[in-house]
């Protein structure tokens, strides 16, 4: 008897689902691809999906929908499904799920150790040293270093990952400033942060913008140019 299928499009590692088999043992029948649009995947493939765990590369749209008879779950491995038609999921009665904690502390971790990278130099430093060691090793050709203890950090969207990136700027004595139309009252005072009433307050303020959003209707393109003029 076969077991229940789950067809992953666009895994993201080199082995074959060995995680997953392990976790779901013999009732689960993983098939693995590595696409990039799901004209890729055979069609009879996706007719007898039972469910669909999804990274990020092949999008789930409304033609793709179409043909998952079976289908009852779209699982996303991650936190974003900007490329997930919810609309064509919902009318198939296709439940989507993500992965609310999935690379918090991964996040909050890089965008500190970019903002590291900027603030002290070390971009310029790297690529002058590569060019000539002897000839660069120079600290003033790096304009841009500075300390980051009292300079303010404006994070947009203060959720799970903006929070911890303000949690690690705070460790590096940086003022911190949050824009949030939809964080709940007093959020702000337990991280310890300085609520702005809107971006441009917030944009206008800060030394360093983190954005840390759901990429939706409302928050795509919402860094422009009159963001960046703010």
């Amino acid at each position: 008897m076969a077991g229940f299928r789950v067809v992953i499009p666009d895994a993201r590692y080199k082995d074959d689902a060995a995680v997953e088999r392990a976790i779901g043992g013999s009732g689960f029948d993983f098939e693995v691809h590595r696409a990039r649009t799901h004209r890729e995947i055979p069609e009879a493939s996706l007719r007898n999906a039972d469910a669909l765990l999804v990274w990020n590369t092949v999008p789930i749209s409304r033609e793709m929908v179409g043909l998952l008879d079976n289908c009852r779950l779209v699982m996303r491995a991650g936190v974003g499904f900007d490329h997930i038609d919810l609309s064509a999921c919902a009318e198939a009665a296709i439940p989507v799920c993500n992965t609310p904690d999935y690379g918090t502390s991964e996040v909050a971790d890089h965008a500190m150790a970019l903002l590291l990278c900027l603030r002290r130099g070390l971009f310029t430093y790297q690529s002058d040293m590569i060019r000539d060691a002897e000839a660069n090793f120079d600290f003033s050709r790096a304009g841009l270093v500075g300390r980051l203890r009292g300079r303010t950090m404006g994070i947009v969207g203060l959720g799970r990952i903006g929070t911890a990136t303000a949690l690690r700027a705070k460790a590096f004595g940086m003022k911190l400033a949050a824009f949030d139309p939809y964080l709940s009252e007093g959020q702000e005072i337990a991280v310890g942060v300085e609520r702005m009433k809107s971006l441009e307050d917030l944009l206008g303020l800060a030394d360093v913008v983190s954005v840390h959003t759901p990429l939706t209707d409302e928050t795509r393109g919402l860094i422009d140019a009159q963001a960046l003029a703010a």
